[in-house]
């Protein structure tokens, strides 16, 4: 999307973020703006990891309120701490099923390519990570639809896969 707001939220994607982030940021906007024509969601897509790098103000000054909403509410407080994971991943999902349909968007791009790195680590952590994948996606009933069709058709390829791989460990 040649947007100049898109743009403009590309280039500080690539100054604050290190490389690696960079090309997951990058491609998780890019799959955003697949879907979704909104100029203030895709800008949200790419600086939805800003807030590591930077204040909620500067990206309300830099790419307005609307898109700054988006990245707060994405990137808002997630749950962590001493609690159990299966604890934490249910509040987690309880915070998702509030997100605005944008927001839940941006998030299910996320984890789209959450599950394609899954793909790349050692089994158990794997498993891990997708266990709490697939129970957030389950929460975000509201997002874009052709993204969460992608999102649930990789997830359950993801599961089958990696239990194909413990099966052989066995």
């Amino acid at each position: 999307m040649s947007d100049p707001l898109v743009v403009a939220a590309d280039r500080y994607a690539e100054q604050v973020h290190p490389a690696p982030r960079r090309r997951r940021e990058h491609a998780v906007s890019k799959l955003v703006a697949a879907y979704i024509a909104r100029p203030e969601v895709v800008a949200a897509a790419a600086l939805h990891e800003a807030p590591r790098h930077c204040g909620f103000g500067e990206l309300r000054s830099r790419f307005g309120e609307p898109t700054a909403r988006l990245v707060a509410e994405v990137s808002h407080a997630r749950v962590r701490g001493r609690a159990n994971q299966h604890a934490r991943v249910a509040l987690e999902t309880k915070r998702l099923q509030r997100l605005s349909p944008e927001a839940q968007s941006i998030r299910v791009a996320t984890l789209i390519q959450r599950t394609q790195r899954l793909l790349n680590q050692p089994l158990m952590l794997a498993r891990v990570g997708l266990f709490q994948t697939c129970a957030e996606l389950a929460a975000l009933e509201d997002a874009h639809p052709v993204l969460n069709s992608i999102a649930r058709k990789l997830c359950g390829a993801a599961s089958r896969h990696l239990a194909a791989g413990a099966a052989q460990e066995a």
